[in-house]
């Protein structure tokens, strides 16, 4: 995975200053998911379907996706995970413990 000015470690730990943005319509249609901090990475692999769980919690909206190497994830805090999974195998757990939250 890589993402433009940030780091993603061996070990999932996602490195970056997160810009709060708002008004982000592209998004999500739901108007308490266009505010906040994005961080966008790009999968180098391919695949058919993927299931995105972020926190541990699978959404039935997430999962069986069509395979999307462009990801946008929406984070709320710095302890957020995401788990991607791309035809049944999982990547390395995305953890954003190593970001800052910037107003």
């Amino acid at each position: 995975m890589q993402a433009d000015g940030a780091t993603i470690a061996e070990d999932g730990t996602v490195t970056a200053s997160l810009h709060n943005v708002t008004d982000f319509k592209e998004f999500s249609s739901d108007p308490a998911e266009q505010t906040g901090h994005y961080f966008a990475a790009k999968l180098t692999g391919t695949g058919q379907k993927m299931t995105l769980k972020k926190n541990g919690v699978e959404r039935p909206d997430k999962k069986d996706l069509p395979f999307d190497p462009d990801l946008v994830i929406r984070v709320e805090s710095t302890s957020d995970t995401l788990d991607i999974t791309v035809d049944g195998e999982a990547l390395p757990q995305l953890k954003f413990t190593g970001c800052t939250l910037e107003e």
